[in-house]
């Protein structure tokens, strides 16, 4: 019979581990699983910060755009227009109408 010639104990045990084709294979997969979830939880920020440009983006879309312009009639006529060149609502709280040093409540 052969004799088998033993390796000491820290070689034989090393080298068990990498040509046990399970072992190999199980830690591979866990390597891609690792980086598998890297990169899964990298996708998900980026998706994050796209949805929320994408929500400003359209809050901005949908904005009033105020013009307003002034004109002279006459000696005695001054217009004021306000027009509304958005896509939004525009909501006007409050007009107040200043001619001398008043206020001027019925225009």
């Amino acid at each position: 019979m052969e004799e088998e010639t033993e390796l000491p104990k820290e070689n034989r045990d090393n080298s068990k581990f990498w040509k046990d084709s399970n072992r190999l294979l199980s830690f591979s997969a866990m390597f891609i699983s690792a980086v598998t979830l890297f990169i899964l939880i990298y996708q998900t920020s980026l998706a994050t910060k796209q949805f929320d440009l994408e929500q400003k983006q359209q809050l901005a879309s949908v904005m009033p755009y105020l013009l307003v312009a002034t004109s002279y009639m006459s000696e005695d006529e001054f217009t004021v227009t306000v027009e509304n060149l958005g896509i939004g609502p525009a909501f006007i709280k409050n007009v107040q109408v200043h001619y001398k040093d008043s206020i001027l409540s019925k225009y």
